[in-house]
């Protein structure tokens, strides 16, 4: 029997997934509850949190097409999955100048000096653990967590104090959806199994034709991109030298994926690697669009 830890149940019960890229640190600082008193008794609390978490969910599917457009847009050139801090800077000088109309289309009282995301502020949030830099390129700022900083700061309604005060560099980055290869049985019939729920950074436990799915386009290398959509992956997956992803699933998974084209037994791995991106974005159309599996 695996334990599950209960930040883990947690993210389970509250659907955590639905809200990437944000950590389970920050969603519960959104909704103004504390992690640590959740966690002591998971079951109690997951009833009463739901209504906050769906309309946190609501106010994130809001923006966050926005904030990854902005995100991508900034760094188009650039083939890194990652930041510069300067860029990072403008993108959330816009959030706050939004944010400053709308309160004053409001009438709300407006504070009396501008917030920034300064270099000091940004070197203060990545000790705390609230912004992490690239590990290969370290002057920069790593893309989901931009992501998930200017999405936070859009759906709470300061300017200041919408991140937790710590992260601990060992929690989850965010969750997405998984679900395993479906089993054959003895007809040919495909068997599949319930979706569930895992962190990202993924653990190792995960069979490699499991497939991952994000509403969040994370622009990781080992992700395929689906435009605003989201993002879809399997587990095994390989980064080539030339920052290319390969997929390395074995030909009967992706056929219990993806039966019935035409396509034979493949000798080589471009074949096998386009075998299995082709069945990815078929799957995209069922996990996003809800069509049937064929």
């Amino acid at each position: 029997m695996t334990l599950v830890s209960p930040v883990q149940a947690l993210a389970e019960q509250l659907d955590f997934a639905r809200l990437a890229p944000l950590s389970a640190r920050m969603i519960f600082h959104l909704i103004g509850e504390d992690l640590e008193v959740v966690t002591k008794n998971v079951d109690e609390h997951s009833s009463r949190l739901l209504p906050k978490i769906t309309d946190l969910w609501q106010r994130v599917e809001l923006v966050r097409k926005e904030v990854f457009h902005a995100i991508r847009k900034t760094c188009q050139e650039s083939t890194l999955n990652s930041l510069q801090g300067q860029q990072f800077q403008l993108l959330f000088q816009e959030q706050v100048e939004k944010k400053r109309e709308i309160l004053a289309a409001q009438g709300s009282k407006l504070p009396q000096k501008n917030f920034s995301a300064s270099r000091p502020t940004l070197r203060d949030w990545e000790i705390d653990g609230k912004l992490r830099r690239d590990a290969h390129h370290p002057r920069r700022i790593e893309m989901d967590w931009a992501g998930a900083a200017l999405i936070s700061f859009a759906v709470d309604g300061r300017i200041q104090g919408f991140l937790p005060e710590h992260v601990d560099q060992a929690e989850p980055y965010w969750w997405c959806y998984a679900q395993h290869a479906p089993k054959i049985d003895t007809k040919r019939r495909r068997i599949f199994s319930a979706p569930f729920i895992v962190p990202v950074p993924l653990p190792d436990t995960l069979e490699p034709a499991t497939v991952l799915w994000s509403p969040w386009t994370t622009l990781r290398k080992d992700w395929l991109q689906l435009d605003d959509m989201g993002a879809i992956r399997f587990v095994d997956a390989i980064l080539l030298r030339n920052g290319e992803v390969q997929w390395r699933v074995p030909h009967q998974l992706v056929e219990a994926w993806d039966p019935g084209r035409a396509r034979g037994r493949w000798l080589t791995t471009r074949e096998g690697h386009a075998a299995a991106e082709a069945a990815l974005f078929r799957l995209a159309r069922h996990f996003f669009l809800g069509e049937e599996l064929s």
